[in-house]
């Protein structure tokens, strides 16, 4: 429930009368409208018009046809945290994909594999001779490129 009105009332005098300074306030139920809806996602129960408070809406990607996925990038469980507020503005559903890292006089340890989608997770080392500038690890980030950047071999 949420106070709509004044928080505060004072017992005032008002010439030999005493009163209270404003109306009592209301406590109204708390309700949330219809999150957002996403391109090529959906969430649960999504029939319904409003949502009471601490109620949870769940999203998901749907399938692609063709190559590749859908992946959720963000939260996918929102919460009626206020009057018409979610716990958070919803996910994307988005087609990520990285390039093949190459790593002159380096080579992949592991997370071997044709394609790198969202999260794959890729580890380096240098050949002898080559010590490592940057991480050892990258991994495939939300808008299809790696992070941290891909590391280099240097000459030592």
């Amino acid at each position: 429930y949420s106070l709509v009105g004044t928080k505060i009332l004072k017992c005032e005098l008002s010439g030999n009368d005493v009163q209270w300074s404003g109306d009592p306030p209301n406590c109204e139920e708390i309700h949330t409208k219809v999150p957002q809806k996403i391109p090529n996602g959906e969430f649960t129960n999504s029939h319904k018009d409003t949502f009471e408070y601490n109620e949870v809406v769940t999203y998901s990607c749907k399938p692609l046809n063709g190559t590749g996925e859908y992946f959720l990038v963000g939260e996918s469980r929102l919460v009626c945290s206020g009057h018409n507020r979610w716990s958070s503005d919803p996910p994307e559903c988005k087609v990520v994909k990285c390039e093949y890292p190459i790593l002159e006089n380096g080579r992949l340890v592991s997370g071997f594999g044709k394609t790198f989608l969202f999260k794959a997770e890729i580890k380096f080392e240098c050949l002898k001779g080559f010590y490592l500038e940057g991480s050892s690890t990258i991994v495939c980030g939300a808008d299809s490129t790696w992070g941290p950047k891909i590391p280099k071999c240097i000459k030592g």
